[in-house]
């Protein structure tokens, strides 16, 4: 993001092995966002997951940090 032709110092020292590249803002997988989750299709289509194979929330850390103090 730094302009090199303006600091004295790198200019000299990358003389001829800078390059410049115009990018876009954002990706085509940014731009397009990640696909719909298909849990919710599955549901309504009658398509129930297996157990165990949806992610197991995080144990709540508050009471073992609660016992630990107490």
């Amino acid at each position: 993001s730094a302009n090199l032709l303006l600091m004295g110092k790198v200019s000299e020292s990358l003389a001829g092995r800078a390059i410049y590249l115009v990018l876009d803002p954002m990706t085509l997988g940014e731009l397009h966002g990640p696909p719909p989750p298909a849990l919710l299709g599955d549901i309504l289509a009658g398509r129930w997951p297996a157990d165990g194979a949806l992610p197991q929330p995080a144990p709540d850390s508050i009471p073992l940090l609660l016992r630990q103090v107490v």
